[in-house]
Formats: C-alpha cells, structure tokens, sequence
C-alpha cells in the first residue's frame, strides 16, 4: 500500500526498486509517469482507483481492447477499481487492501464484458486461518435512505452523497422523461434529485 488515503494520487515518486515483483496500492488517479516508473522497477501489479485511457495506453506502450482485456504482451497487470476517469477508489475496497497489506497475493486484470462476464480478481490467502468461515453476504440493491452513492451522469459526475429519500412515483428530469427518481444531499450540503440510474452504491 503506497498511499494513506483512497482520494491520494498514485505518483512515480512513491514508487521505488524495493516495489520490485509486488503488487503496489495506489488510492485515486494513477498518472503516466506512476506507471512508467511501475514498469521500470518491475512492478507485478498495480491497483488503483483510476486512470486516463490515453495515458494508460502511452505508459504501457500497448492498445488496449475495448470489451476484452488480458491478452496484452505486457509484463504488468493494472486493475482500474473505478474506471477510466479520475475518481477515488471507494472506501471500502480501500479499508481492505489497507487490511491486506503485506499478504501474498495473486492478480488477474482479464475483462470480459459481453457474454460470459470476466471481472478482475485479488486472491488473497490464508494458510494458517482455522476459524470460522463467515457467511456469503447477499447484498441489498434496493436504494434507502442513508445509503452512500456516487453520481456517475453530468451534471453532478463523481460526487460522493447520502440518499435522503427514495420518491414512491416516476418525477420528471431534465431530459423531461419520467423516470424514479432519488434525492441525494452531496457532500458538498447541496441536495439534488437524481434519476436512480445515475447513482451507484459506494
């Protein structure tokens, strides 16, 4: 873990010859020269919140697939947790790689969005564990009130807030359709109403 927050930017600086052959944590946005420099050194991995395409492409010197990646000849793998874009990494995927830091671990960047779904992966192990094992969790996609999100649609795109309440009926949004709608007050005290399709869990 090479940042002490989820909303710190990954920079070349932090990335030194000891980083060699492990998997590095950054928190938000990753630059070029952070993963040039990854490169470099020898870098396994690098997990971090996001990224720009274009810089992403020019650091690594390869093209990456639109709806299929992993097949790249490449000697790193990156995992954007949030994207393309330049957003923190949410808090809670962020609490555990802090949990996990200093555990062997193993990577897998390959996506796959069409048929089939891949989704990347962080295996990490526990050989001397002999407690109990905890319970699948089954999480609620329903939206309710005190729940975190993040808008991910102009014009409110990236912000963090809290559902204050969850309209029953259809209202009607500036593209003038009626859609469900959420009001949400950003982090910022300003209290918006939302389509539902605008906001993810975070």
């Amino acid at each position: 873990l090479l940042v002490d927050r989820p909303t710190d930017v990954l920079t070349p600086d932090l990335i030194t010859e000891e980083h060699a052959g492990k998997i590095i944590i950054g928190g938000a946005f990753a630059t070029n020269e952070a993963f040039r420099r990854a490169l470099e050194v020898g870098v396994r991995g690098v997990i971090t919140g996001t990224a720009s395409y274009l810089n992403l492409v020019k650091a690594l010197g390869v093209k990456l697939g639109v709806g299929i990646t992993g097949q790249e000849d490449i000697d790193i793998t990156v995992i954007l947790m949030e994207g393309f874009g330049n957003l923190q990494m949410r808090d809670k995927a962020f609490t555990a790689f802090k949990a996990l830091n200093g555990q062997m671990a193993s990577i897998n960047g390959a996506t796959q969005i069409r048929a089939g779904a891949i989704r990347p992966e962080v295996i990490v192990t526990f050989p001397d564990y002999d407690g109990p094992l905890a319970q699948e969790e089954v999480p609620d996609e329903e939206l309710q009130g005190g729940q975190r999100v993040r808008v991910i649609n102009d014009p409110y795109f990236g912000q963090l807030g809290v559902v204050k309440d969850v309209p029953p009926d259809p209202r009607l949004a500036a593209t003038e359709a009626r859609v469900p709608m959420v009001e949400v007050e950003l982090d910022s005290g300003e209290t918006v109403l939302i389509p539902r399709a605008n906001v993810e869990f975070f």
